[in-house]
């Protein structure tokens, strides 16, 4: 069986597992997932959710994000670092958007 990213991509869409989220800085469409990505891909979710804390403790190593990760939820707040635009500009392009992510979470505008 071909894997078409596509096809999957689409049938995710149509299903209410991933939705439109926003526009980055070029335009380009940004999606998130939803709760049926639970039920409809666990194993997905999964790795989905693991790329997410990977690049948190990624922009908390840097000095983006402010957490204690002694703690079973920590608390998690930014840094002046995570709206100075010199900075930013450093960052590679999916921790800018993990870091947006974390911001529309806040409420926090870029």
């Amino acid at each position: 069986m071909e894997y078409n990213f596509d096809e999957f991509f689409n049938e995710l869409l149509e299903s209410g597992a991933v939705e439109l989220s926003a526009l980055d800085e070029n335009g380009n469409p940004l999606y998130s997932f939803t709760e049926k990505i639970l039920s409809l891909h666990p194993g997905l979710a999964d790795k989905i959710q693991n790329a997410f804390h990977n690049d948190m403790m990624m922009l908390w190593q840097l000095g983006f994000l402010e957490m204690d990760i002694t703690l079973v939820n920590p608390t998690v707040s930014l840094t002046s670092k995570a709206v100075d635009e010199k900075e930013l500009d450093k960052l590679p392009y999916e921790l800018k958007i993990t870091l947006q992510t974390i911001k529309q979470a806040m409420r926090i505008e870029p």
